[in-house]
């Protein structure tokens, strides 16, 4: 879109649920509107406030816009990074897209790949940062404003970020908050003009997201259970008992994992770029089965980073506890015991707080790595990343530093980046109201995040009670993870075997063909468990064939 005049020029990939207020203000200034839709907000924005716009937006946003008066580019990404942006940057030229194949087709010709890139995307399972598997390009930082004039770069980060602080707010005003913003996000997001519904998934998240927008849309909200007939992970009872008791228009929504089995190189084969999370898969087979009904769906993503949902925040306090007596365990019985117990004690091994966090943040460890890696010191530069953002939350306690953290790793390049991919592989709209801007403010700068309410989601399951009987939620928390382990000893042990080649191994120069061998016999045999990491390096073939590199 462009202005008037052919000055100020916006492309823009995401949503601003804050839009219409921000067109008040605007009308208010005096900006004459054309239409009505949220980019040219951005584009008039723009001509009122300059780059501080960026800061004004609440939503999930990659922008592109250029000021051909001052010859300057503007690159904004959303505070999360919901939205993917990458750039590379060559002479006099600057190139951005939305996915990073884009970039690699502009290169030409065949192009490197980072060897430390590639020691992150297998330590995680993606590549943190503003790194990626290619030297040339870089992915815009969640949060960031780039400008480029005359050749030169500067990037600073926009808003404020919220500083962790001690108790400030008691409980009653917290919820009360919390509430108010949460019915607020919501409320927002449920703007659409194409058909909507929201993903009610088997946990305290996506029940309270459903339970605040069926209380504004009404009893035609449509939700969308997932049943995966025959196993654990079948929800198709939890998901109508709670639609029953909202009263929504329910849609239960069967996948068979043989299909999933059947398809998992062709689906692989769908993400734009390497993701080494196993959870791509189910993600994309339900976002495919829900755009039968909706073009958009809310989802519960976010609660665990924010509220202290996952188990590893707690498993972390334990290892801690454990270390004084770990460390002295002698390096060779870890390889004699069984595998949950080795993995137990090299966590506790591990000799400082980060250096635990990191273990239980990484799909593949250090050791692992130095195992595989022809190169290990590659591996170096993700662990910095790791420490670097493990730092800036000093002032907070243990599982607050951890939370905060993996909003900066895990949270914006592995369940945003999977969420995004695999919804827009399948023509999808998937809008996360927990990651409203204005509640992670809250959460962080209320100083409540060690008090029961902030813990295993305690302050979400008091809202819930308000809709909810909790006893409904009793039970394991469910995931969208996979039977991988099994799948590669049974029907996909071809695939496994075609991608862990030797010679394709050694073609790619980035691990010992050797070493992978022997991790993966380990795990044919059911000495060890490795089913996940190798699902990482099968979809890094995956992609890098895809990409003829």
């Amino acid at each position: 879109m462009t202005d008037e005049a052919q000055r100020i020029a916006v492309v823009f990939n995401g949503e601003i649920f804050n839009y219409r207020e921000l067109r008040e203000q605007l009308q208010e200034r005096g900006h004459a509107f054309v239409g009505r839709s949220d980019t040219e907000v951005i584009l008039r924005g723009y001509q009122e406030w300059g780059e501080k716009v960026v800061s004004k937006l609440l939503g999930m946003f990659a922008i592109g816009l250029w000021d051909a008066k001052a010859k300057k580019l503007l690159l904004a990404r959303d505070r999360y990074g919901k939205k993917p942006l990458f750039y590379s940057h060559k002479e006099e030229e600057l190139s951005f897209a939305s996915e990073l194949e884009a970039l690699l087709a502009a290169e030409g010709g065949i192009p490197e790949i980072s060897e430390e890139g590639f020691a992150s995307y297998l330590r995680y399972g993606y590549v943190p940062g503003s790194d990626t598997v290619l030297p040339q390009v870089l992915q815009l930082r969640a949060g960031h404003l780039l400008q480029w004039q005359a050749g030169k770069f500067q990037q600073t980060t926009f808003g404020d970020a919220p500083v962790y602080r001690s108790r400030v707010m008691k409980d009653g005003e917290f919820l009360h908050q919390l509430d108010t913003r949460l019915q607020a996000a919501v409320e927002a997001r449920l703007i659409s003009d194409v058909p909507l519904g929201c993903f009610l998934s088997g946990g305290i998240d996506s029940s309270l997201v459903v339970a605040y927008a069926r209380k504004i849309y009404g009893p035609k909200l449509k939700t969308f259970t997932v049943s995966f007939p025959g196993t654990m992970r079948d929800e198709g009872d939890y998901g109508r008992k709670v639609a029953e008791i909202l009263g929504t228009d329910h849609h239960t929504i069967q996948i068979e994992a043989q299909d999933m089995e059947k398809h998992y190189i062709e689906t692989l084969q769908r993400c734009p770029e390497p993701l080494g999370d196993d959870s791509f898969l189910p993600t994309y087979f339900i976002s495919r089965a829900t755009r039968r009904y909706v073009t958009v769906a809310l989802s519960g993503d976010g609660g665990d980073e924010l509220f202290g949902g996952y188990p590893k925040y707690r498993q972390i306090r334990v290892a801690a506890a454990l270390h004084p007596f770990a460390q002295f365990m002698p390096a060779g019985l870890l390889s004699l015991l069984p595998d949950r117990w080795a993995k137990a004690g090299e966590l506790a091994q591990a000799p400082a707080e980060w250096s635990r966090a990191l273990w239980l943040s990484s799909l593949w460890k250090e050791s692992e790595l130095k195992l595989v890696l022809e190169k290990p010191l590659t591996a170096r530069k993700g662990q910095t990343f790791f420490k670097i953002e493990w730092e800036k939350h000093k002032r907070a306690s243990l599982e607050e530093r951890f939370a905060m953290t993996d909003v900066a790793t895990y949270l914006e390049g592995s369940i945003l980046r999977k969420v995004d991919r695999a919804s827009m592989a399948a023509s999808l709209e998937v809008r996360a109201p927990l990651l409203d801007e204005r509640i992670l403010d809250l959460t962080v700068t209320a100083g409540v995040r060690d008090t029961a309410l902030g813990k295993r989601k305690g302050a979400l399951r008091t809202l819930l009670s308000r809709h909810l009987p909790l006893e409904i939620f009793r039970g394991a928390k469910r995931g969208f993870g996979l039977p991988i382990d099994e799948w590669f000893r049974g029907g996909l042990r071809v695939a496994l075997m075609k991608y862990t080649d030797a010679e394709r191994l050694r073609k790619g120069g980035l691990v010992d063909p050797q070493a992978v061998a022997r991790i993966r016999d380990d795990h044919l045999s059911g000495r060890r468990n490795y089913g996940r990491k190798l699902h990482a390096l099968v979809a890094w073939e995956v992609w890098r064939e895809k990409a003829g590199l």
